[in-house]
């Protein structure tokens, strides 16, 4: 972008070319200036080429494969997106994406097939899957035809008939508003780095509603139950990681890169490196550290040595026996932050326990009942003031006057037997004529003299 600024008696303005080095030209006036520079800008701009070819030469489908194998593998929900880019990928006859992770720990993408993804299925959940399937039909018809169009015939008004699609479908808010939120991010990133100009971002000026917080309420008895299901699994880790996650308030992908040198048993906190915030310190529990001394270490340094999957497949056996099919691992750290909350002097240490920046984001994961409030209001040591006698209440006759008087000043009484209000008639008689004031006379002396002159 050209720089336009004051110098000396005039403006300066500098272009910045492709070796490193500046243009540099001085102007009269600074309207001249910026004509100079934007003429050399668009002599830059000219010799670049679009990537993919610019809206009018790529699909739907083709630009979102490039955002995700440029953008997507380096988020931390990375699976996540590629799953949402899935969608419009199958649409459009493409292979789909897939995370995998190279032996020095980083990631990278993988081709796969729509037919490899759901053989991998569970054999359990492939009847679950068609019944998904079966509920959006109608979405998933509306992503492919979109995923095979040109992205420069895209309309402001195609992603609202998406959104409309899918809230007739059934699918949440939250789950709207993210699949906007993937389309606009790939849109503005073509637009600043994929050098798109004069294209125009078709999710702008729509509107996303707040996503509504989850509520939360699981009574001991049903915590007993998990705890009971948790103790069945045939892995170990389950029921130290269930733990942990209610009483850290800590999330799956925060407990699972846990390592144990990052633990300071003799100093009562954990340093948490994966979070959504970014690493966090937070306090260590004194149940949590019993619980965690007594877990065997593993040779990998990992304090639960278990995959996303392996908690996937294990939660779902959990929350079936426990008789909760609908409740989710993240509801965990949702149950911990209100057990907190109960017990918790003032919202600043709340805020230090779940390991928020701000207070509003550690009221999030508070969820309190209606009995809880009505429990504490019951408990509220404060005994109202006496209520003294309502004013005009006494059945004296001097109250009664009085206030009849005070009535009678808002309302005016009517008389008796009510007549219809008839407008007079207006005549010579009870109308009096209007006379124009005339101003009097002040003598002005006249440019010739002559005193007898008066102006009204």
């Amino acid at each position: 972008m050209a720089s336009i600024f004051r110098y000396r008696n005039g403006w300066r303005a500098q272009v910045c070319r492709a070796d490193g080095k500046k243009d540099t030209r001085d102007f009269r006036t600074q309207a001249l200036a910026k004509q100079w520079g934007a003429g050399r800008e668009g002599a830059q701009q000219a010799d670049k080429e679009p990537r993919l070819g610019g809206p009018t030469q790529v699909t739907l489908a083709q630009m979102l494969d490039a955002y995700g194998r440029t953008y997507s593998i380096a988020k931390g929900g990375r699976q996540s997106e590629f799953n949402r880019i899935n969608h419009y990928l199958r649409g459009a006859g493409l292979p789909l994406l897939h995370e995998c992770k190279l032996a020095d720990g980083k990631w990278e993408v993988a081709d796969t097939t729509a037919a490899a993804v759901d053989a991998a299925v569970a054999a359990g959940w492939q009847q679950h899957l068609a019944q998904r399937r079966a509920q959006r039909e109608r979405t998933y018809a509306h992503i492919g035809r979109l995923a095979q169009r040109r992205v420069s015939t895209l309309l402001p008004v195609d992603i609202k008939e998406l959104m409309s699609t899918m809230t007739q479908d059934g699918l949440s808010d939250s789950t709207i508003q993210k699949e906007i939120a993937l389309l606009r991010a790939m849109f503005n990133s073509a637009i600043s780095d994929w050098h798109w100009l004069g294209f125009v971002n078709p999710c702008a000026g729509i509107k996303l509603g707040k996503s509504t917080p989850r509520f939360v309420n699981v009574s001991r008895e049903e915590l007993e139950r998990v705890y009971r299901a948790c103790a069945e699994c045939d892995n170990p880790y389950v029921l130290p990681l269930v733990d942990c996650a209610i009483f850290l308030t800590a999330r799956q992908g925060s407990l699972l890169t846990l390592r144990w040198e990052e633990i300071g048993f003799d100093e009562r906190h954990i340093w948490l490196r994966k979070t959504k915030s970014g690493p966090a310190l937070i306090p260590l529990p004194l149940r949590c550290k019993l619980v965690l001394e007594q877990l065997p270490r593993h040779p990998s340094g990992f304090v639960f040595p278990m995959t996303d999957n392996a908690v996937t497949m294990a939660w779902r056996g959990v929350r079936e026996k426990a008789g909760l099919p609908k409740l989710q691992f993240r509801d965990l750290r949702h149950l911990g932050g209100t057990h907190y909350a109960k017990l918790a002097p003032n919202a600043h240490v709340l805020r230090e326990i779940l390991g928020h920046k701000t207070l509003y984001m550690a009221q999030t994961y508070v969820n309190l009942t209606n009995k809880d409030a009505v429990d504490f209001l019951d408990a509220t040591p404060v005994e109202p003031p006496e209520m003294p006698p309502m004013p005009g209440a006494s059945n004296d006759d001097q109250s009664q006057r009085k206030a009849k008087r005070l009535n009678a000043a808002r309302v005016p009484e009517q008389a008796e037997g009510e007549r219809e209000a008839v407008a007079p008639d207006i005549t010579s008689a009870n109308v009096f004529p209007f006379k124009r004031r005339v101003a009097p006379a002040v003598p002005v002396a006249p440019p010739d003299g002559d005193a007898r002159s008066t102006v009204r």
